[in-house]
């Protein structure tokens, strides 16, 4: 759950953006739990919804790189969010750690962890240009609805990633 919002981290289906968050480390298991992740002995694995529906979903794990010292640790905050999108479907998800700045942490401290989000068309690496991408074959698309299209949230109460799913 994201400090500033109090809600889970999302991505607007479809468009590249830039996403930023903080993570405030409130209590001693929390830190521990961090630790762990960064030592690889425990992961943070979510799911992703391939389409609005909701019938389907894809593992999505969110790596944390750092270092662990014997009082606190350094955490690698910026990140790439990678979506490879087909007519409609979230066909692959992927975040990895990019090496730039190392953050402080500790119990009580917070985490400042930023990054760009990209949608794929298909198994490529060609960036989708817009969202008139996802909506091949209809007749018709108002470009003045298209912010209301992307307002429709899905949830789920075991995923860390829901989407706001266009209408196709």
């Amino acid at each position: 759950v994201l400090q500033e919002t109090g809600r889970p981290l999302s991505f607007e289906f479809g468009v590249d953006s830039f996403a930023s968050c903080s993570w405030h480390i409130a209590s001693s298991s929390q830190y521990e739990t961090l630790r762990e992740m960064i030592s690889l002995r425990r992961h943070w694995a979510c799911r992703v919804p391939m389409s609005k529906l909701r019938t389907f979903w894809l593992p999505f794990y969110f790596p944390l790189w750092g270092a662990i010292e014997e009082d606190h640790i350094h955490v690698a905050v910026q990140y790439q969010f990678v979506f490879h999108v087909e007519e409609g479907h979230v066909i692959g998800a992927s975040a990895y750690p990019i090496r730039s700045k190392f953050q402080f942490a500790r119990p009580n401290t917070v985490l400042n962890m930023h990054g760009v989000v990209r949608f794929f068309d298909g198994p490529s690496f060609t960036a989708l240009d817009h969202l008139d991408d996802l909506h091949a074959g209809l007749t018709e698309h108002p470009s003045s609805k298209r912010s209301e299209m992307l307002k429709i949230s899905y949830p789920s109460a075991s995923s860390c990633l829901p989407f706001h799913w266009a209408l196709f």
